[in-house]
């Protein structure tokens, strides 16, 4: 509500809008409606969705851009399940555009994570796969973490493993949103992991004693 001759509406989704108003007239009648006033408030399509790592348990990953759908290292893992962290982003209305960024509505978006062994896993249907949750940080910027516990070995590179993750859902207006990311590693030798004995005390202090009753 506006009081005054006055004012200014900040608009936070898109959308069609009708503004009313009341006034006192000239004899001092107050409450007299004004005529409706209709705005529209565009949606600014959504461009330049990317999806990359981030920041996992305190390693930084870097990106190689050059191929049509980025990959990204942490290099050789140090702990399992291997941690992984997701930013998800939209490029904001360029200065001049008018409108509201239709951005992402988290109720639809999945982020899928399928194992690669093959250059088909690239393609195939990620139904069925695990999916990690994302959370909003604004309307440009999304975040996901989570763990990898299954592993395959690429068949076209054996010494090294890749997993595929997809983004899909659908801005606030309904219009389709996808991005993809390959986060690539080396594979493992498990003939250097060390074992160390560790004595386990029981959960009794004293050897048991049998008891009977009568």
């Amino acid at each position: 509500m506006i009081a005054g001759s006055a004012g200014t509406c900040a608009y936070t989704r898109a959308g069609n809008y009708t503004l009313t108003g009341r006034f006192m007239d000239s004899l001092g009648t107050v409450g007299i409606h004004t005529s409706p006033l209709d705005v529209n408030v565009p949606a600014v399509p959504a461009s330049a969705t990317a999806l990359r790592a981030a920041v996992a348990n305190g390693v930084p990953p870097s990106h190689n851009l050059s191929g049509s759908v980025p990959v990204a290292t942490y290099g050789t893992p140090t702990q399992y399940p291997v941690p992984v962290a997701l930013a998800f982003t939209l490029d904001p209305p360029a200065a001049g555009q008018v409108g509201i960024l239709d951005s992402l509505d988290p109720a639809t978006a999945q982020l899928s994570v399928k194992p690669v062994a093959t250059a088909a896993d690239l393609t195939a249907s990620m139904t069925g796969q695990p999916t990690l949750t994302l959370s909003q940080v604004d309307d440009t910027h999304f975040t996901a973490t989570g763990g990898l516990s299954t592993f395959v070995t690429s068949q076209a590179t054996p010494s090294t493993w890749r997993q595929r993750f997809l983004l899909t859902g659908r801005t606030i207006t309904g219009q389709p949103l996808r991005a993809e990311l390959y986060l690539d590693g080396p594979k493992g030798n498990g003939s250097t992991v060390a074992y160390t004995v560790t004595r386990i005390d029981p959960i009794y202090p004293y050897a048991p004693q049998a008891t009977s009753t009568r």
